[in-house]
């Protein structure tokens, strides 16, 4: 077990957290995706340090919502068994689709910077998302890399916010910083506003666009807030429903169509104002 650390400087990451991490041998490393755009997964670890309270990886992946940013797996083999899976295999890549793959564990165990080497001399692409600062240290790598994507997930400006919903994530400005960074070094980078959170990510939404805006990005993507049995519990833990105007808001909003309908015109009007390309998702 070790504490949980942030990015930068070693100092404690909001709150005070051990973790268990597990190491185990994996069978296989690249599984078939139905994802828009892609034709592989990839996830280095199993379980997510970040703790985001409305992460679907426990859903897809049918274990315990209470446990998944608490118990890490570490797939230790899986850059040996990915040399065998690449050969003669073309498409694109997601690395990261059910977990974070620069989760501070990677800093330790660099499973994807591995498996970015491996893929980088194969016919395949990758297609990387995270919420993470730390993937920098892979910038110069990932420049190299053939018609490699970076999606950099960012739901609200709202450091509270933020705090609250995505615990152990770097905060919005790291991810912001991490967007510009990126893009300056010529990488194919865009930014996930996914999920979209009632009241959270209409909380200052222009700024948050033209924040984006700033980094020289000209591609966002967004996706909604899909409910799952298990989530709506760990969403109620969250210090500010404690609020009950705001939780009744919160959970209205996201049972309505019309309110995605309306905020997704909203991000439309303001991409196209700041010389954007909206996307969906999913």
């Amino acid at each position: 077990m070790y504490d949980l650390y942030s990015f930068e400087n070693g100092k404690l990451n909001r709150d005070v957290k051990s973790l268990i991490i597990k190491e185990r041998v994996c069978k296989s490393s690249l599984v078939p995706s139905k994802l828009p755009g892609l034709n592989y997964a990839l996830n280095s670890y199993r379980g997510c340090e970040h703790g985001c309270l409305y992460c679907y990886g426990p859903s897809v992946l049918k274990t315990r919502r209470e446990s998944w940013s608490t118990e890490i797996e570490v797939k230790i083999n899986l850059p040996e068994i990915l040399k065998r899976e690449v050969i003669n295999k073309t498409g694109v890549v997601g690395i990261g689709t059910v977990t974070d793959p620069y989760q501070p564990i990677e800093r330790k165990y660099c499973i994807t910077r591995k498996s970015l080497e491996i893929i980088s001399r194969s016919n395949l692409r990758a297609s990387i998302l995270t919420k993470s600062d730390l993937i920098i240290r892979d910038a110069d790598f990932i420049a190299r890399m053939n018609d490699a994507e970076v999606g950099i997930t960012i739901t609200t400006l709202n450091d509270d916010f933020a705090g609250q919903f995505e615990p152990h994530a770097p905060p919005p400005t790291k991810r912001i910083e991490t967007l510009k960074k990126l893009s300056d070094l010529g990488i194919n980078t865009y930014a996930m506003i996914g999920p979209i959170l009632p009241i959270v990510t209409e909380d200052q939404l222009e700024t948050l666009i033209l924040e984006i805006a700033s980094t020289g990005i000209k591609r966002v993507m967004i996706d909604k807030l899909r409910l799952r049995p298990d989530m709506t519990k760990t969403l109620i833990s969250c210090e500010v429903m404690n609020d009950p105007r705001f939780r009744e808001e919160f959970f209205n909003k996201m049972r309505s169509d019309s309110f995605y309908q309306r905020i997704q015109w909203e991000i439309f009007k303001l991409c196209k104002k700041y010389q954007m390309i909206l996307e969906k998702a999913f």
